[in-house]
């Protein structure tokens, strides 16, 4: 079931760019699936590995606090 991993993930993120945290939303089906657990904590960690993220300082209002829908389907061509 790859083509069905999807993780919604909020990220709050620091004025400088920094993630402060990321939390996968779907806390039912992280309890429930191991296997969608390990790629939940898969796409926190990519998320902190981009830290700091290089965003527009005068726009920190807009970004942050972001839910970021980590599919990768989406990657494929």
């Amino acid at each position: 079931g790859g083509e069905r991993m999807r993780a919604e993930l909020n990220i709050v993120i620091n004025p400088d760019g920094n993630v402060r945290s990321v939390t996968p939303l779907d806390e039912g089906r992280i309890a429930s699936d191991p296997v969608f657990r390990a790629f939940a904590e898969s796409a926190v960690r990519a998320v902190r590995a981009c830290s700091p993220l290089q965003l527009p300082p005068e726009s920190y209002q807009q970004w942050r606090n972001v839910i970021f829908n980590f599919d990768p389907s989406l990657m494929a061509g």
